[in-house]
């Protein structure tokens, strides 16, 4: 499941859209070269910057954001694959969301702030794909919550910070009733995190005084930590992270180098390659995400600010700049409910707060 950089809702005058994504380029070998990308409907107005994304099945998703006129918290929910949005009630006094995962069971957890407090965070949790919501209690240590990927409906990661300071990883095997809290003292918080099997899974973190970042592998069950190690050029700005059952992707920005950067790995984060990225003029990757282990996207915009998808068919080997409709800006987000097909998050120059899916 993809989990994304944790960011305030965008600060520019445009719409946000959920997009799909639909695999018709092929060549002799009859492998995919290339994706389109395809508008299919609007979403509500008043929520102005999307901060995460996850689905329960190909049509039923949930957006994580913020209301536009104050500090509210808020969940977008879709059940006919973006065509048509809902906002279910949330606990009172919920704030700024920065994430939401689910899981196909129908459990979501949703993770940020309560109103009006910036060291007050804030776990939810949804059994019905994200209809009602409860709030889960946090150790009084945790400071603030940044992203969260459930591998089932008990078991949950969630990441931040604590307060003293130090990159957190909170851990539950039970529903969130009870957490486990991991402290990991070379970073001084946690965001983006993507699990590779029900026990283990991969996170970043920010390293403030080498500023650059560091990834972790964990295990869930057993709580043990271990510092993966990235080739090439130092990354100052991880964007993107999505891992399947034997592979991973990140994007980002390199600190030597004025140019993103696409890693993979083939073994579950353990370690990684520097992937070849196409020649996009003013590139800059926000997001990733994979159906398969080798069938991945990388996801951004370009110097003009339009919208652009990187994909790949064969785990990063080689990409390819895929086809993205002139009108839209940005694509921030996605993620890949099933195997053969995928949603994003972007912007749209036209139509407020559009949706956009296809399958391939």
């Amino acid at each position: 499941m993809a989990v994304r950089r944790v960011r305030g809702p965008s600060v520019r005058v445009v719409a946000l859209v959920l997009v799909g994504l639909v695999l018709t380029a092929c060549g002799s070998s009859g492998v995919p070269s290339s994706s389109v990308w395809a508008l299919v409907a609007t979403t509500p107005a008043n929520a102005p910057g999307v901060t995460g994304l996850s689905c329960v099945s190909q049509n039923v998703c949930l957006e994580s954001s913020a209301s536009s006129t104050n500090d509210v918290g808020i969940v977008l929910r879709t059940t006919d694959g973006g065509k048509s949005w809902s906002e279910p009630r949330l606990p009172a006094a919920t704030g700024l969301l920065n994430d939401v995962s689910c899981v196909a069971s129908g459990t979501c957890l949703a993770v940020g702030r309560a109103q009006g407090a910036a060291q007050s965070p804030r776990v939810l949790r949804s059994t019905d794909s994200g209809v009602t919501w409860r709030v889960l209690a946090v150790p009084k240590s945790v400071s603030v919550v940044n992203a969260a990927d459930c591998t089932t409906a008990r078991v949950c990661l969630v990441t931040g910070g604590l307060s003293s300071p130090a990159g957190l990883a909170l851990v539950t095997t039970d529903s969130g009733r009870t957490w486990a809290t991991i402290s990991l003292k070379q970073v001084r918080w946690t965001g983006l995190a993507s699990c590779v099997a029900p026990g283990a899974c991969v996170l970043e973190g920010s390293d403030v005084a080498q500023n650059n970042e560091i990834v972790f592998g964990l295990n869930l069950l057993t709580r043990y930590v271990e510092v993966e190690h990235l080739p090439g050029p130092p990354m100052e700005l991880m964007s993107g992270l999505d891992c399947t059952e034997t592979g991973c992707i990140t994007v980002g920005q390199g600190v030597s180098i004025a140019r993103p950067q696409i890693l993979t790995s083939s073994v579950g984060g353990a370690a990684w390659h520097v992937d070849s990225v196409p020649t996009v003029a003013g590139l800059s990757l926000q997001g990733a995400g994979c159906a398969t282990a080798l069938r991945c996207w990388a996801v951004g915009d370009n110097s003009t600010g339009a919208g652009v998808s990187l994909s790949t068919s064969d785990g990063g080997t080689t990409w390819h700049v895929d086809h993205v409709p002139n009108s839209i800006f940005e694509i921030d987000y996605m993620t890949c409910p099933v195997v053969t097909m995928c949603v994003g998050e972007g912007a749209n120059a036209a139509v407020n707060n559009a949706s956009l899916r296809l399958s391939f």
